[in-house]
């Protein structure tokens, strides 16, 4: 860590901002929370679960939306996986929401290929921008940071 810059540099000779020192709280919202009226009482109920007011980043988990219910990852009768279909930019205006409401200081993405932040930020009527792609690469479990600004640079 680069103390001086308050950011890590990583291998491929980028570097990454220390978004916060001390505690950091990052939620992420699961693929069966998608749905609009979903994303606010997840969060609240990480929030609970964590005691906590408000946390620093909340992030969608995985740009692909599955069946709402009690099972994690829904399957049906031959054990396929169940998806639904939510638009994406509903599940970020919602995201937006919770910002607004401030139970989350910064909203982001995870697992999203290039194309899909794409999407959010060509939404009319976007507030705010992910911060935050978490991206995580096949190499013996090892998890890479990038700041969404990395990847899609945008004015």
């Amino acid at each position: 860590m680069d103390p001086k810059f308050q950011r890590v540099a990583l291998s491929d000779g980028h570097f990454i901002p220390i978004l916060e020192f001390g505690t950091y709280a990052p939620v992420k919202l699961w693929c069966i929370f998608h749905r609009p009226e979903l994303v606010r009482p997840s969060l609240e109920d990480s929030l609970k679960k964590l005691q906590l007011d408000y946390v620093d980043l909340y992030i969608i988990h995985f740009p692909t939306a599955l069946k709402p219910g009690e099972e994690i990852i829904p399957t049906d009768e031959h054990g396929k996986t169940i998806f639904d279909t939510v638009d994406i930019c509903a599940t970020w205006e919602a995201m937006e929401k919770c910002k607004d409401a401030g139970l989350a200081k910064s909203i982001g993405v995870s697992s999203f290929n290039h194309r899909q932040p794409e999407m959010i930020l060509d939404k009319p009527g976007l507030k705010y921008k992910p911060v935050y792609n978490q991206v995580r690469t096949l190499s013996l479990f090892s998890i890479c940071y990038y700041p969404l600004l990395i990847l899609l640079p945008r004015v």
